[in-house]
């Protein structure tokens, strides 16, 4: 492509030179279609759509799933926090209790 390029003063080739470079470099199968294979092609590309179609509905499915289970847990999580939070709590305010009453550190 720097010899094409530099043949053309760094310059955009003519569409001839351009279109003969697509020919050359691309893919035989590509450029020369048999029409009665359409078809088969047809069908070969339905079923793609079919089998990608099958995967995304899969795929949806399972994030749904992991979605609804990251929401369980998230709950029990929260629930677990806000158990400890309220232990803590509890605790904090029976030394505010004892210190207030001056029983802090008085055996029984």
């Amino acid at each position: 492509m720097e010899a094409i390029l530099q043949a053309h003063n760094y310059a955009v080739p003519v569409r001839e030179v351009l279109e003969a470079l697509a020919q050359k470099y691309s893919r035989p199968s590509l450029r020369a279609m048999d029409p009665k294979h359409s078809g088969d092609m047809l069908k070969h590309v339905e079923k793609q759509t079919e089998l990608l179609t099958d995967a995304y509905r899969s795929m949806s499915h399972e994030l749904q799933r992991l979605q609804v289970e990251e929401e369980m847990l998230m709950h029990k999580y929260y629930e677990f926090m806000e158990a400890q939070g309220l232990i803590k709590k509890k605790q904090c305010n029976n030394m505010k209790t004892e210190e207030g009453t001056g029983k802090a550190g008085e055996v029984d």
